[in-house]
Parts: C-alpha cells; sequence; structure tokens
C-alpha cells in the first residue's frame, strides 16, 4: 500500500471532500458526474506518484550524503577548496 507523504495528504482531502459536492450538486446530469469522479481519482494517483517519488529521491539523497560523509572521513586530505 502507497502512504501518501504529508504533504500530500491535502490533496486527498480536498478530492475526498469534494464528492459530497458532486454527489448532491452534480446528480442530474451523469456524464458530468463521472468525469469528476475521474478528475478525484486522477487527483489521488498524481499525489500518490508524487510521493513515491519525493520518497525515492530523499532516499537517494541520503545514499549520496552518506557516502560523501564516510569520503571525508576517510580520506580528509582530499576535501574539495
Amino acid at each position: 500500500m502507497v502512504w501518501l507523504a504529508w504533504r500530500n495528504q491535502f490533496a486527498a482531502l480536498a478530492g475526498a471532500s469534494y464528492i459530497p459536492h458532486i454527489v448532491m450538486a452534480w446528480k442530474t446530469e451523469p456524464e458530468y458526474t463521472t468525469a469528476q469522479y475521474v478528475d478525484i481519482g486522477m487527483l489521488f494517483l498524481i499525489a500518490a506518484l508524487t510521493s513515491i517519488l519525493a520518497d525515492h529521491e530523499r532516499a537517494q539523497r541520503h545514499k549520496v550524503e552518506e557516502n560523501a560523509r564516510q569520503l571525508t572521513e576517510e580520506c580528509p586530505v582530499a576535501e574539495v577548496f
């Protein structure tokens, strides 16, 4: 299961809070209602994908920073001027 990062939970909350509006306001136009549900699904998908990419980037940055720290400890003479 994909856990949304806290920054993207706002997007999920916004989409979920819009569902009652769709049900009440657009029940007379089923085609538009369907399009609104698809929009909410896309919002959830984009939020989840953004979270996955942000987590991957954070892990990669942590790995690079750890490698740089280890290299600095092992070879202090080779520090960048």
